[in-house]
């Protein structure tokens, strides 16, 4: 018996096998960025690796610059759909738009966030890639402009011999032939157009006044004339709904209301002369060219 109790002690329970979980490799994108922001993650990540610096880079500032590139490029595409100048919330008055301010900051971010990684530097270790058409994209950020400003142009036919066609989405095919119909068709829009947006767009094709200054000169004109317009909408409407009348009118009744008061005001004297009987002929006539004189005085306006 007590051989057997000595065996049964001396069996160790069986070890339960631990849960293993896969490992995040160093390099994958944190789990709490969203899908354009690992997208950003990973093309940095490529860079750095063809430069060879993946082992001494900097997961933190990565993932700053990360964020930093996706919140300018949504701050850019909310300039590019609403323009530099917007109208105020509650008064209407144009103002400079807010996610200008965003996207600047965000910027200043990018480049710094990109100078610490050696993004840069990693870029110019890398092998070039084999040149092809440039992407709309990539030729709105060589030239300084909104992804959607070089769409509209290729849209509106202003960008036309430089593009071509890969696999249904147009490209840039000649960037520098890109540059010469921009410039071509942007002085030709300013000899079609009037006022204050001739003379921006006339500047920025001249290279007097920078791209910004021109946008923001064009987007004070838009609201100007669609705050008249709206202004002139909301008169002929009150108009057929009768809380308008015309100038014509209006003066008719004034004239109208004016004769009545003047023939009352001229036959006070005989009135006060009749319920005062001690005033006699001079207190009357007095009384009587005073009238006179204040309605002479109302009628020149003084």
């Amino acid at each position: 018996m007590a051989t057997k109790s000595k065996a049964k002690q001396g069996k160790k329970p069986a070890k339960k096998a631990a849960k293993t979980t896969p490992k995040r490799a160093r390099l994958d994108a944190p789990e709490q960025l969203s899908d354009a922001e690992r997208a950003v993650w990973n093309e940095a990540i490529d860079v750095i690796r063809a430069g060879g610096g993946e082992k001494k880079v900097n997961l933190a500032i990565l993932e700053m610059y990360s964020r930093a590139v996706c919140r300018m490029r949504d701050a850019e595409a909310h300039v590019a759909e609403h323009g530099t100048i917007v109208p105020a919330p509650r008064t209407g008055v144009p103002m400079e738009n807010p996610y200008l301010a965003v996207a600047t900051k965000s910027a200043a971010s990018v480049a710094k966030c990109a100078t610490q990684l050696g993004l840069d530097e990693s870029a110019a270790k890398a092998p070039k890639a084999r040149s092809g058409p440039m992407s709309l994209n990539a030729y709105g950020k060589r030239r300084g402009v909104a992804y959607n400003a070089v769409k509209k142009a290729v849209q509106l036919g202003r960008l036309s011999e430089s593009v071509v066609i890969v696999k249904g989405k147009p490209k840039i095919a000649d960037p520098e032939l890109a540059d010469h119909e921009w410039d071509t068709t942007t002085r030709e829009q300013a000899v079609k157009k009037p006022g204050d947006v001739a003379r921006a767009e006339s500047g920025l094709a001249e290279g007097k006044i920078s791209y910004v200054e021109a946008r923001r000169r064009r987007e004070i004109e838009k609201l100007k004339q669609d705050r008249i317009a709206c202004e002139s909408d909301r008169l002929n409407l009150a108009k057929r709904q009768g809380e308008l009348i015309s100038v014509d009118e209006v003066r008719a009744n004034v004239i109208n209301e004016y004769t009545e008061v003047r023939t009352k005001m001229l036959g006070l004297p005989t009135r006060i002369r009749q319920r005062v009987p001690k005033l006699n002929a001079d207190d009357v006539r007095i009384v009587s060219d005073l009238i006179r004189e204040a309605l002479e005085a109302l009628a020149d306006g003084d």
